[in-house]
């Protein structure tokens, strides 16, 4: 059964806040800007290239152990001051963001649902399998036709077949 949306999808198709996307270990990562202010022991886990900026991270767990002076923020060799620290955030990529430089990719949080597709198809063992569709702001902005994918897992309802 098939039902028609009530209402025209408006809004905004995706977050405002662009989040910077880098290839890390096989898979793409996004990574979001915090600021120093905010930042917790836990986080330092989660910068960008920890290896790389060793000594950032060190700088900055002295400056929490301290007690955060405000007045004073962390400091690198060289004498500038730490503001902002790039962190890996543990989500899916959003909608995908032309930047317009192809070196720097970029993504958002997705807008709001749609609507939700839902097809059924019987399997070999007499089970009805349904699968979900979900059909977001920005693809019915920018697509002709309905996304070509479905949710991860599949919905089961046992009928009286055998």
């Amino acid at each position: 059964m098939a039902r028609a949306e009530r209402r025209r999808a408006r809004g905004k198709a995706h977050d405002a806040t662009l989040r910077h996307v880098a290839l890390r270990d096989g898979r793409r990562v996004p990574f979001e800007r915090k600021s120093i202010e905010e930042l917790t022991r836990a986080d330092l886990d989660r910068v960008k290239d920890k290896e790389r900026n060793a000594a950032l991270v060190a700088a900055l767990r002295a400056w929490i152990d301290a007690g955060k002076p405000p007045t004073d923020p962390p400091r690198l060799a060289d004498g500038a001051p730490i503001r902002k620290v790039r962190l890996a955030l543990n989500e899916r990529i959003g909608v995908e963001i032309d930047t317009g430089n192809s070196a720097r990719p970029a993504s958002a949080a997705r807008g709001g649902l749609v609507r939700l597709d839902v097809f059924r198809k019987p399997s070999a063992s007499g089970c009805e399998r349904y699968y979900f569709a979900p059909v977001y702001r920005h693809e019915v902005a920018t697509a002709a036709l309905a996304p070509m994918r479905l949710a991860k897992g599949a919905w089961t309802r046992r009928t009286g077949r055998r």
